[in-house]
């Protein structure tokens, strides 16, 4: 693989910070979170559990996906977006990059605070909104100056803002992903080495198997062992994922 000269690297390292920067100063959350994503996600399942070609699946759905610019400025300009800026965003991305690395959905006020240099004041306002928008599990400690120890990102909104605050994530793909290895199964239960083996990191993998499972697609059965590890033993289909994947029932 050919190098690139200091200056081309210097230069897309930047892009990635400014983007990066961006992301933590403003997300923007569907009024329906995961919707349109699922919605996609189920098609690129079905196309990979057909065994049609898998890049050329990937292609057509990259293709109707445009870029996350733009499908944020028509969300915008449609009215169907929901603008989150200042701390409020900040934190909310924190909550999401945590996720995104860990198994337990618990991102500490103390990290937060600390991360974002902001007062305990100003993270309970931004907890308050983000815990009125349904975006957020917030976990209440009155030892705690801003009255918080900490928060999880519900798994629709994870879903949703995972590829804003995560560069090179597209989500569609990943659900895609998993749904297909349902798709493809011959015995009634999934194990979770077969959904491990489909390389998504482990903690993204279990929060959007989550997502999956709130949407009534798919069980997650028997707890896991380690929080290392996805947190169950097997997985099944339920009958709503069945008529899904089959294509009976519509999404949008």
């Amino acid at each position: 693989m050919p190098t690139l000269p200091p200056d081309e690297r210097g230069r897309r390292f930047q892009q990635t910070a400014d983007r990066l920067a961006e992301s933590l100063a403003r997300l923007v959350l569907s009024l329906a979170p995961g919707g349109a994503i699922l919605a996609e996600a189920v098609s690129f399942a079905r196309a990979l559990s057909d065994d049609a070609d898998a890049d050329a699946a990937r292609a057509a759905l990259d293709a109707r996906l445009g870029s996350h610019a733009e499908r944020l400025a028509a969300l915008e300009a449609g009215g169907g977006g929901l603008k989150i800026s200042g701390d409020r965003a900040r934190v909310l991305a924190v909550a999401v990059r945590y996720a995104n690395t860990h198994v337990v959905n618990y991102c500490d006020a103390d990290a937060t605070i600390q991360e974002l240099e902001i007062t305990a004041d100003a993270y309970r306002e931004a907890v308050q909104e983000l815990d009125e928008l349904y975006a957020i599990i917030s976990h209440g400690n009155g030892n705690h100056a801003s009255g918080y120890g900490g928060i999880g990102v519900r798994p629709a909104v994870f879903v949703e803002l995972v590829g804003q605050v995560v560069p090179g994530v597209v989500v569609e793909h990943e659900l895609g992903q998993l749904l297909a290895v349902f798709g493809r199964a011959t015995a009634r239960r999934v194990r979770s080495d077969e959904l491990k083996a489909v390389g998504i990191p482990t903690a993204r993998a279990q929060h959007l198997l989550e997502y999956l499972e709130e949407q009534g697609l798919v069980e997650l059965l028997g707890p896991g062992s380690s929080v290392d590890q996805l947190m169950f033993i097997d997985a099944e289909l339920r009958p709503r994922g069945r008529r899904v994947l089959r294509g009976d029932e519509p999404l949008l």
